[in-house]
This record gives structure tokens, sequence and C-alpha cells, in this order.
């Protein structure tokens, strides 16, 4: 059977969100190289980017981030391009890295994103080091060795990959400004960082200082993590619950990260739809901070797709425990449960300091809504701390008003209808004052809200009937507006 290796490559669906997609994967690549020399504590690894040349009529040096990035050159001091591994380098979809979760794809997104990709390896081999160079591109025989020699001189093991050339659809997606990029990088390998289970990793660039992504990562970071193993369906999943310093170039909102075999396949905002009240960021040591977790599970892993950029998970699942299915409603309500859970003084703080901007709103402004802040505090959770601007607190405030109507009006509607003799003459009485005082409640708030819809028509029909300085009266428009009912009625 003939394979086309360049249609393949075609075939291949790399979403412009995932651009940056190659990097990680020659950085994991790197990662495991280093593992399996078993030098972690020694090992390295440098990423220096190279740009576009620069354009003296356009850019000048403070300008040089808005180049776009052209290659990128990925090195380490790992085990390697060995035999075993230049074999499996060799081998589509090769099983070498199914234990690390694996799929043998990883390089060919490489070829993807960008041109083609340069390999130069020094590694051991008996009892000395040998060197082999040689170039992967989209091409029906893809791999062209140009070098190889059994021994070297050069004693240390280094192995570079070169990403040439990046393709002019993809280009603008990566990002331009370094610390964005060491953001990125940080993200995809949170767990390890998180845990301290990373080589030394460089951002390395011409004419620029290195960043230090261990430095980097402690910039921000908080606190230690803490992690919470969550039963779902008889599946163990392990959220890592940590605070970063919130930075409005990367860091600026609330985040969880999914995991796969140690690597980030999946991200999602965490927002107040989700964990309800949470505020947008927290105040520790006078400093914004936002939230990061991540979760990890065998599930995960034995549901990554091929690409590792998803999981093949349905939305939600019906009840059938017998072969463990989950679903992400599933996940979802468990984790945000958690969340909760974790930031629980924040929310509470947060809600504290709502309630009472509610209050002093409900006070000088809108005193028709008295009785919900005094009867129906609880109902005040349905207000985000996000609503806390006027117009959209209104009319949060409005909808409460209108559903409680709603629900005096129910109430009233099954006490009507319970037959005689069925429950107690005192019993009826009870629940009558009941829904009685509601509607009392209710009831002034509608006064108020026609007290004050009378008062500005008044107003209005006084301005109206004043003669102008004209001497004409045109009010044939006005008058039947001022007729109209408030939007608000019912």
């Amino acid at each position: 059977m003939k394979f086309n290796f360049p249609q393949y490559v075609n075939n291949l669906q790399i979403p412009y969100s995932k651009t940056l997609y190659p990097l990680f994967e020659a950085i994991s690549n790197s990662i495991d190289a280093i593992e399996d020399l078993n030098e972690s504590d020694n090992g390295e690894i440098i990423v220096t980017f190279e740009r576009l040349p620069q354009t003296e009529l356009v850019f000048d040096d403070a300008n040089h981030e808005r180049l776009p990035i052209q290659n990128i050159l990925i090195e380490d001091n790992g085990i390697g391009f060995n035999e075993k591994n230049f074999n499996a380098f060799n081998e589509l979809s090769t099983e070498s890295k199914k234990g690390r979760g694996g799929k043998g794809l990883g390089r060919v997104c490489w070829l993807k994103v960008f041109a083609k990709a340069e390999i130069q390896s020094s590694f051991s081999y008996n009892e000395s080091v040998a060197y082999r160079k040689f170039q992967f591109s989209k091409k029906k025989v893809p791999i062209k060795v140009i070098e190889y020699s059994p021994t070297i001189k050069d004693t240390k093991l280094k192995t570079s990959v070169k990403l040439i050339d990046c393709k002019k659809e993809y280009k603008q997606h990566i990002p331009k400004r370094r610390r964005t990029l060491a953001l990125e990088i940080i993200t995809h390998f949170l767990p390890y960082f998180m845990t301290s289970k990373i080589p030394k990793i460089t951002l390395r660039e011409k004419g620029l200082d290195d960043i230090q992504l261990d430095l980097f990562f402690e910039e921000f970071h908080k606190e230690s993590s803490k992690q919470d193993a969550l039963d779902i369906n008889g599946e163990i999943f392990n959220v890592v619950h940590s605070k970063i310093k919130r930075r409005t170039d990367g860091n600026d909102r609330h985040r969880l990260h999914y995991i796969a075999d140690g690597r980030v396949v999946n991200s999602e905002n965490i927002t107040q739809e989700k964990v309800h009240q949470i505020p947008d960021r927290f105040i520790e040591d006078d400093e914004d901070h936002v939230y990061v977790g991540y979760v990890e599970a065998d599930y995960l892993n034995s549901k990554v797709n091929q690409t590792r950029d998803g999981f093949i998970i349905e939305k939600s699942v019906s009840v059938n425990d017998m072969f463990n299915i989950i679903g992400w409603d599933e996940i979802h309500e468990a984790i945000f449960q958690s969340i909760e859970s974790y930031l629980h003084d924040h929310i509470g703080k947060a809600r504290e300091e709502k309630n009472k901007k509610i209050k002093e709103y409900i006070s000088t402004e809108a005193q028709i809504y008295k009785y919900i802040f005094n009867e129906h505090e609880e109902e005040l959770d349905r207000i985000s701390t996000s609503d806390i601007k006027k117009k959209r607190l209104d009319t949060k405030l409005h909808e409460i008003h209108t559903s409680l109507k709603k629900e005096y009006k129910k109430k009233a509607d099954e006490i009507l209808g319970i037959p005689p003799g069925q429950i107690s003459k005192e019993e009826y009485q009870e629940k009558i004052k009941k829904i009685i005082q509601g509607i009392n409640s209710s009831g002034k708030a509608e006064l108020a809200q026609y007290i004050m819809h009378r008062k500005v028509i008044l107003s209005l029909l006084n301005k109206a009937l004043n003669k102008p300085s004209d001497g004409k009266f045109s009010k044939e428009d006005l008058m039947p507006r001022l007729h109209e009912p408030p939007l608000h009625e019912l």
C-alpha cells in the first residue's frame, strides 16, 4: 500500500488557536529526552526566536517585538536521536511514547505550521558521542539525512530542532511579545511548573535579555497548590487549585486547564455563570490575583483525541453507570463545586460587598425595592458582582420583583384551591397571612412606582402646557405618550 505523506499533512487539522502546538510538541520532546537521560535536575532547554528581517522604514529597536516570528530553535541536553529514537521518528504513529500518552503524530504538526524542520543531534554511541543531522519536510520521502558521524570530538550531548519558515496563514497567530509566549508555554506545561518537575527553560532572542521561565512563573504564582480528589461515577479526577498574580498581558481572568498525560489539552474561563458569585479578581497582599487550576484523570488520558487538542467526551450522558460513561455536564458540576469550596472566603467577601452596594443603591435611588433586601435577601444571590452598575442593577431588581409577584400569585392560587376541610382553619389562616404580607410588600413597591410615574407625568404636563416663546402650542405628539403606562408595568 502506498502512502501519500504530503496529502496526510494537508489533511491534518490544526486550528489557528493551536498555532503554538508545534513549539509545545518540540519542548515536550525535549522534556522527555532529558527524563530519558535521568538528568532532570541538570536538564536545560533553550528556545530561540528568529523574526522576519527588520525594515528600517517601519520598525526600530524599540518596536522589535512587533516583528512576526519566522523561525523557532529548540535546544536541549537530553538523550538525543540515537538509533532507537531516530527509528521511532521515522515511523508514523509510532508507539514509542505510548506510555506517556503520545500518539506518534506530534512532529507531523510541525509541517502544518512551518515549511520544514532541521534536526541536529549529538548522542551516546558505543561509549563515544555520535552526530546526525537531517531534515524533515512535507515530501513523499519526508526525512533526508544530511550528515552522520559515528564519533565526534565533542563529548556534550545536545539536540536542536529548528522549525523553519512559519507559513503565512499561521504567522499572524503566533504571539509577538516574548512575555506572552512565556505565559503560553507556562500555561501548557502548568503541572510541571506547579510541581517544579521541569528542566530549566530559557527564552532567548538576539539583542534582548533572556527570560527564565521558572523565575517568570514565580513572579505571579501566589501559593503552593491545593489538591482535591473528586469521584465522578467511579473515576477519580484530581483538581489542583491555586492563585496567581493578575497580569493584563495574559493572566487577567480565572482559568481552568484540562490535562492529559502531563500536557494541557483544553482550557476554559471560569465565569460567574460557572462558579456563582466568583469575583473578577481577589485582593491579596495589596495585589490583584486570579484563580488558576488544572484537572488530571486517567479518564481524560483515555479520551484525548489524536491531535491532542481536545477530548472525545459528550456534553451530557444518559444514566449508564454500567459502562462508566461520563459527560462534560457531570465533570463540570463536580469541578465547579470544588472551585467554589476552595474560593469560599473570597466569594463570601465579594457577596458581602455586593450586597452592601445593593443596599446603598436601594436606600438612595430605589427605595421601592427595599422589601426585597429586608424580606428576601437570599434573592440577591441572583445578582452577580458584574451587575452592580446602576442600569443593570435596576433591571435585575425589577426582575426579582416581578418574579416574587408571580410566586405570590401562584401560592395564593394554590391556597385558594385547597378543598374545604383538608387543612385546619388555623393552618389556612396562617398561610393566608403569609401570602398577604408578601403581596402587601410587593404592592407597596407597585404603589411607589405608580406615584413616581404619576409625578413624572404631571411634571411633563406642566411643562407642556406652558406657552412657548413663539406663542404656538403643539402638544399633540406629546399628550398621547404621557398616557402610556411605564414599561415595567405587567
